[in-house]
């Protein structure tokens, strides 16, 4: 489960570099949906293989 979710936090990591963190100025849908998106993924991942 450590890596599942290592790999999660990885993931928004990139996501925040690219997109900027969420507070910095007001995210697109797109932006907003991406985010979402990557953050379920990455939770399901970990519970998967936990």
């Amino acid at each position: 489960m450590r890596r599942a979710t290592d790999e999660a936090h990885m993931r928004v990591m990139e996501l925040r570099e690219r997109l900027g963190p969420p507070a910095l100025e007001p995210w697109s849908e797109a932006q907003t949906t991406t985010y979402e998106t990557a953050w379920r993924t990455g939770i399901e991942q970990a519970v998967r293989n936990a």
